[in-house]
């Protein structure tokens, strides 16, 4: 049973909880005309991801051994490329015949793996921004296109690249929750609870040198999950409860089909999380999802590689 979203809630109150770890985004809004600038927002995106796919090729060709790091995001950012051309396609139809521009690396300094991590993170933050502003038929696109760039980005920080910026979110401004998108928090909510679940079960069955990890990406679980509660129970929605046990895809026997379950946890709060982004137009809520969106990319993506499952980053998060 819920009650009638009470509206004109504080942002800082609402999604203080779910605004946990921001993503590479920077604070920027497409304004009044966003509906007639959303072509040429989708085709810069497409025209980025084919020169961040055409650096990676060169970075490929300058240092073979990069091949087995770089291939997947090459692969990754060709597919969003064709991803978005389709989309501006579809609201313009006059642009299906139009060649897309087949950008070639600049020259002007070495293609290394520095420079392509810092060209797929400005990717990302310049997908990002645009996702919060764009109509639900392409948010869940471009912010699964974000995702994945900056889930690349953070995972080559991690290796040894220095840190990158992360621009700031906004600290103001009035967020609404209507029932749509309450419902959708719900849905969200539901895999929260058994992504938590799964990750009781498998640090049962996790090798010692997963524990760690496992016990991190759980809190991360649990504090999202209670951010969650704390924001339904704002707008005046009372939070969906967890069940006892969940049912696994698998009986969960060792530490392998352990890191199957809490990929198949991760990838089910992924779609959730993108559902959510979907079935909003409030951007300070499309700005909590996607922080859940990418974070949880992230999780996800670790998990793929400890599994040998390729590529270990997904394409297009939560779809």
């Amino acid at each position: 049973m819920s009650a009638t979203p009470r509206p004109g809630i504080a942002r800082r109150r609402v999604l203080a909880g779910l605004l946990l770890v921001p993503p590479a985004v920077s604070a920027c809004s497409l304004g009044a005309g966003a509906s007639e600038k959303e072509p040429e927002s989708l085709i810069a995106l497409a025209d980025a991801a084919r020169a961040d796919a055409a650096l990676a090729a060169a970075a490929i060709d300058r240092e073979p051994d990069l091949a087995e790091q770089v291939q997947p995001l090459l692969d990754a950012r060709t597919a969003h490329a064709m991803a978005l051309d389709a989309e501006v396609a579809r609201l313009d139809p006059a642009r299906a015949n139009d060649a897309p521009t087949a950008d070639a690396a600049p020259a002007d300094r070495p293609a290394t793996l520095s420079r392509v991590r810092d060209a797929v993170l400005a990717s990302g933050t310049d997908a990002a921004t645009v996702a919060l502003d764009l109509p639900a038929e392409q948010v869940g696109l471009v912010a699964s296109v974000a995702a994945c760039c900056n889930t690349y980005a953070e995972t080559w920080r991690r290796r040894g690249e220095e840190r990158a910026t992360m621009a700031p979110v906004p600290e103001s401004g009035v967020s609404t929750v209507d029932a749509m998108a309450a419902e959708a928090l719900q849905d969200a909510l539901t895999t929260e609870h058994a992504a938590v679940w799964s990750y009781s079960l498998a640090l049962a069955f996790l090798s010692p040198e997963r524990l760690d990890q496992a016990r991190s990406d759980a809190e991360a679980h649990r504090l999202l999950r209670g951010a969650t509660e704390r924001t339904l129970t704002e707008i005046g929605v009372r939070p969906v409860s967890a069940q006892p046990a969940y049912a696994t895809p698998q009986p969960v026997v060792d530490g392998l089909s352990a890191a199957e379950l809490v990929i198949v946890a991760e990838t089910d709060t992924l779609a959730a999380w993108r559902s959510v982004l979907e079935r909003t137009t409030d951007r300070p809520l499309r700005q909590a999802a996607l922080n859940a969106l990418t974070k949880g990319t992230l999780r996800c993506a670790g998990w793929r590689a400890a599994v040998d499952s390729t590529p270990a980053i997904p394409v297009f998060p939560g779809r």
